[in-house]
């Protein structure tokens, strides 16, 4: 007899396959799928994103491990493996996100002061041309790039202005001011912002502990911002983090039907089109001014955080739970003040360490909030305007 519950399709680099596993609830006849909270940054993740195929197991690559009826059940091998590689993927993105805050800042500090001088529009357009080029590339060898509408590509068009021209701009205009671990911290502000705009937008039911999180972290945001001095760079960072959940609200649908290295590779791809008559302009008149020392540290800047970050996360998240990708969100902010005061000798003071508490535990409120405050079951509807964080790593 043949196996009936064996996968057929093998899976894909993005971790899509036939046999999905974990990303969804329900019956596979009814077609329904279960959302946790879309505010949640590892819930919006994980419930939405297809997780990989496990190979099948065999005698000689299994390891035996108790049932619940009294036998045993074979381990792949494989799975032990692949779940340290995801958590090394995890970990590298994290660090490359803490890298390129501190070194984009010091790419964008002038060189007389010894950065490489590097104008921040200048710097946004190298990210983006290195990003279109780089999936563009590894979708046509991967064959990863799905077929897309016109509707589609307007979608795609706008998402890459609200979720890479504004984001990135906005985080870079942002870091040039202010330091690079109040951009990482107010960087973790996205999943509260997302879970604020889908509470306006009426996608999720407030709940009291979702609100309570939101107050707490948005306290930590005024902190660190300030009342009556305002820091102008973290203002703009904060608004780089509310551009991106804005992005991973109305682009969770067009995400989860076309996949996230399609939809990475389009909204880079417009995002370059859309900026160039700004940044375009911006490089052409930076190019015969920049050092050595500022050519090295863009090109750290486009390869580490932008392409090794994107695309590790991408690889990874289809493969992690909620609770692991949590437990990462934690990690960047940490990396970010090391790395700071290791390079720049830049201290923490007792500004940044309450109104770095205050977010994180917002956040952690936010985030582990209980799956009853959204609607039980939705189908999976590409114009449903949830969001779906495939990447969230454009937000710096």
């Amino acid at each position: 007899m043949h196996d009936e519950t064996r996968a057929t399709k093998a899976p894909t680099l993005d971790g899509e396959s036939s046999l999905i596993r974990g990303a969804t609830q329900g019956s596979a006849a009814s077609g329904t799928r279960e959302i946790q909270p879309i505010g949640s940054l590892p819930y919006i993740v994980f419930r939405t994103t297809h997780c990989a195929a496990m190979p099948r197991a065999t005698t000689a690559d299994s390891k035996a491990a108790p049932s619940t009826t009294g036998g045993e059940v074979p381990i792949p091998a494989t799975r032990v493996a692949g779940a340290w590689a995801t958590h090394g993927a995890l970990l590298v993105t994290q660090i490359a996100g803490a890298a390129g805050a501190v070194e984009g800042k010091v790419a964008m500090r002038a060189v007389a002061d010894g950065g490489g001088g590097v104008p921040p529009l200048a710097l946004g357009m190298m990210r983006m041309l290195g990003g279109a080029l780089f999936f563009l590339a590894v979708t046509h060898a991967f064959r990863l790039r799905r077929p897309t509408t016109a509707r589609d590509q307007a979608t795609l068009a706008m998402l890459g202005a609200v979720g890479i021209v504004l984001n990135q701009t906005l985080f870079l205009a942002g870091l040039r001011l202010t330091t690079p671990v109040s951009a990482a911290l107010l960087g973790a502000m996205i999943p509260v912002f997302a879970a604020a705009v889908a509470i306006i937008m009426r996608v999720e039911r407030p709940s009291v502990r979702g609100l309570g999180g939101l107050a707490v972290a948005l306290t930590g945001v005024v902190w660190l911002t300030g009342v009556r001095s305002f820091d102008r760079g973290a203002v703009l960072v904060a608004m780089n983090s509310l551009a991106y959940a804005l992005y991973l609200v109305f682009g969770r649908g067009v995400i989860r039907r076309l996949g996230a290295f399609t939809v990475m590779t389009w909204v880079y791809v417009w995002a370059s089109c859309i900026f160039a008559p700004i940044g375009g302009i911006a490089l052409v008149r930076a190019a015969s001014d920049l050092t050595a020392r500022g050519w090295e540290y863009a090109a750290f800047v486009v390869a580490v955080p932008t392409i090794v970050a994107y695309f590790l996360n991408a690889w990874a998240l289809g493969r992690s739970s909620a609770t692991l990708v949590t437990v990462y969100i934690y990690v960047q902010p940490l990396l970010t003040a090391l790395l700071a005061w290791v390079q720049l000798g830049h201290g923490l003071t007792l500004r940044l360490v309450v109104a770095g508490s205050l977010i994180l535990a917002g956040v952690s409120i936010v985030a582990s909030r209980r799956s009853a405050s959204s609607p039980p079951s939705v189908s999976p509807s590409p114009t449903s305007p949830s969001p779906l964080p495939s990447v969230p790593a454009p937000s710096k």
